[in-house]
């Protein structure tokens, strides 16, 4: 939201990030980050935890974060427009005390349909914590004056899911903005994947990006020794590999901390190629972030998708990668070698990426449509 929100504030108006946060004192805490005015209120940590805690630390925000607010410096402040980013649908309530106060309007930012997804990859059943996270999911479409999904397919996954829906719905595409070239304590040359062309993961690796799929695909390449790969970000994937390395390290491996958002454009620099999963269970597509990075850092891609995806049609038809459809880290890992195989195209690959990033997903261009339910 911090890109966003520095576009929204170049077209002249004031903005305040409110977000949960687990202040180390205190119930609310005003700062400046950035440049941009950013209103933290306390909840339990919610990140790096495992599913029980993190669904404790959310449910919790429908109680506390309305009183938080109301208590802190904000809380009588006027404001004419909410935006508002999904998930968390455990913001619901907070929205909708900010809406009736100020008798605003509220553009939701969906970016998945929870908790349809939990059920796609069934990691819930059809029973009463569905329907349940499906009423509040409800309460938030309700609240919303504009609606904006990532993808013309989503459009068509919102109105399965909402028919009741009578505000505005469009395709808000996901942003990314450009990042000066800070110093990176990585060098990738200095490591022992010098000499190899490094396809890197960016970003979270838990179940809904399919990590048993990475995790093959280094073991099926872990016999080539001009292939690298850098995995870059948390969860479960992470730790898995993490664990794989300890106990027999891998010469064509490199597992890194999450890093900074700054010191992402240094390492994408010394990158072949940048390497998408996501679960082929979804029944709803999603663009995301770590697709920004790459395209913006002018890096092709490598995709394993749902057939058919509007991720997959994007990569096709920019010519900005490969892309495929399989559960098999084996037939990924001949995608791969296709692409590797393939060098000719590469540089108008990268270039066609970039213009791809230029043209799409600039901050100043999501800020302007956001600013037109005004």
């Amino acid at each position: 939201m911090y890109d966003l929100a520095k576009a929204l504030i170049s077209f002249g108006n004031d903005v305040v990030v409110i977000r949960p946060y687990p202040l180390n004192s205190g119930y609310w805490s005003v700062d400046r980050i950035k440049g941009v005015t950013v209103l933290s209120l306390y909840t339990v940590r919610f990140v790096d935890v495992s599913y029980f805690r993190r669904l404790f630390a959310e449910v919790s925000w429908l109680f506390t974060l309305g009183p938080l607010f109301k208590s802190s410096p904000m809380g009588h402040c006027k404001f004419d427009l909410i935006v508002c980013y999904s998930p968390s649908v455990f913001l619901v309530d907070l929205c909708k005390q900010i809406k009736e106060q100020n008798s605003c309007k509220l553009y939701l930012v969906l970016r998945d349909f929870f908790p349809q997804w939990l059920l796609d990859l069934r990691l819930i059943s059809d029973g009463l914590l569905f329907r349940w996270f499906s009423k509040i999911a409800i309460r938030q479409v309700h609240l919303a004056d504009v609606v904006g999904v990532q993808t013309e397919s989503s459009v068509c996954r919102f109105r399965q899911l909402y028919p009741f829906f009578s505000g505005r719905l469009e395709v808000l595409h996901n942003w990314l903005a450009d990042r000066p070239m800070a110093p990176s304590e990585f060098n990738l040359a200095e490591t022992k994947l010098a000499g190899r062309r490094i396809f890197v993961y960016l970003g979270n690796l838990g179940v809904a990006q399919n990590p048993q799929l990475i995790v093959g695909l280094v073991r099926e390449l872990a016999h080539r020794t001009d292939i690298g790969f850098v995995i870059v970000g948390r969860g479960e994937g992470v730790t898995k590999l993490r664990e794989t390395e300890f106990r027999s390290p891998s010469t064509n491996l490199l597992v890194l901390d999450e890093i900074e958002p700054e010191e992402v454009p240094a390492l994408l620099s010394q990158c072949y190629v940048g390497i998408v999963s996501l679960d082929h269970r979804h029944t709803a597509d999603n663009i995301p972030g770590k697709f920004l990075s790459y395209v913006n850092a002018g890096l092709p891609v490598l995709a394993n998708v749902n057939r058919d995806s509007d991720l997959m049609r994007v990569i096709d038809d920019y010519r900005i990668g490969y892309s495929c459809s399989t559960d098999s880290s084996t037939d990924f890992s001949s995608t791969l070698l296709r692409f590797f195989d393939n060098r000719c195209d590469y540089n108008e690959m990268r270039l066609r990426a970039r213009y791809l990033a230029l043209n799409r997903y600039r901050p100043e261009v999501a800020a302007s449509q956001v600013l037109r339910v005004l």
